[in-house]
């Protein structure tokens, strides 16, 4: 069995998709494994799959965060073989959704590609010395084990926020049969104020230092969540100059962003696309329930109304004058 996940875009106006992303481990061991196996047939989507495959291969994408006009993942990938010991492996990325192509560091930071690459080196030699030293003997002789297994990508990064700036998250990609396979995470390297931040800026929320409260400022009006640590949404309210609020309603935690949809103006169609796509997500779920009420047509309802004749009096004729 050889599954794998592909990212896509979709133009909520007119349906159409673009393929952004695609793994290249699915598809290149089960190109190894046609070569190796040729009489397998492959499977059509109404068969059922084997329950004792050969080979077993997945990833699994997982969708992080949206900055402007870049996207944010990671992918960890799980390979089991009839013929090999089994090995598991996982990255970071950036998809440039304007171009619909991974996202180099030199279009994230704005061209600071020297001064961010001489830091990472510094807070990869960092992390991996902290890490041989920690713990006893033995601790340090396994760790020393593992830390073979991982390696330096240049590419293997996500854009996330450090105290309301713009930040690149390295992580040390493995590759192994246990723990080798999962990231090390680096600490954030701070990016500057690339041109694009400033697109991105106002849909991003201040927090309060509690971490309770988020604040969306936006012209003559103020966006606010605030969340209970005992609850796992925040309530949502619309708050004018004169520090006078109205509920909107509750959202998942965290709030993440607010897209505006008056600066610039949202013609109709997009609104309309978007409370479709908005309807659609509602089924993505498997939680969800739909019910229906089944309402008899209604029955004509004829009305009999009692009523007197009418009479009429009517005059003899005149005779006619002498």
């Amino acid at each position: 069995m050889l599954l794998g996940q592909r990212i896509f875009r979709r133009d909520l106006v007119t349906g159409d998709s673009l393929l952004l992303y695609e793994d290249t481990i699915v598809p290149r061991l089960a190109t190894v494994y046609t070569r190796l196996h040729p009489d397998d047939a492959r499977l059509q989507p109404s068969d059922e799959a084997n329950d004792d495959p050969r080979w077993r291969v997945t990833t699994t994408i997982d969708l992080a965060e949206v900055h402007g006009p870049f996207l944010s993942f990671s992918l960890h990938a799980d390979v089991e073989r009839d013929d090999a010991e089994p090995w598991h492996t996982s990255r970071r990325g950036v998809i440039d959704l304007s171009t619909g192509r991974a996202a180099s560091l030199d279009r994230v930071t704005g061209g600071d590609v020297t001064r961010i690459t001489n830091r990472r080196k510094v807070v990869a030699a960092a992390m991996i010395d902290s890490v041989r030293t920690g713990g006893d003997r033995i601790d340090r002789a396994r760790t020393a084990s593992l830390l073979r297994a991982y390696h330096l990508d240049p590419a293997s990064f996500a854009i996330t926020v450090v105290d309301g700036h713009p930040a690149v998250a390295y992580a040390l990609s493995g590759r192994g049969e246990g723990d080798e396979g999962h990231l090390l995470e680096l600490p954030p390297i701070e990016i500057g104020q690339p041109s694009w931040w400033l697109d991105a800026l106002p849909t991003l929320p201040v927090s309060s230092a509690d971490g309770t409260r988020q604040l969306w400022r936006h012209g003559r009006y103020d966006v606010v969540a605030r969340q209970d640590s005992s609850s796992s949404a925040a309530r949502l309210l619309l708050r004018d100059s004169t520090s006078r609020e109205w509920p909107i309603g509750t959202v998942p935690i965290p709030a993440a962003r607010i897209y505006w949809l008056d600066r610039p103006a949202v013609d109709s169609a997009s609104r309309l696309a978007l409370a479709r796509a908005f309807d659609e997500s509602a089924l993505y779920d498997d939680e969800v329930r739909a019910a229906s009420l089944h309402r008899p047509p209604a029955r004509s309802v004829l009305r009999l109304v009692r009523g007197r004749r009418a009479s009429h009096a009517v005059n003899p004729p005149s005779r006619p004058r002498a």
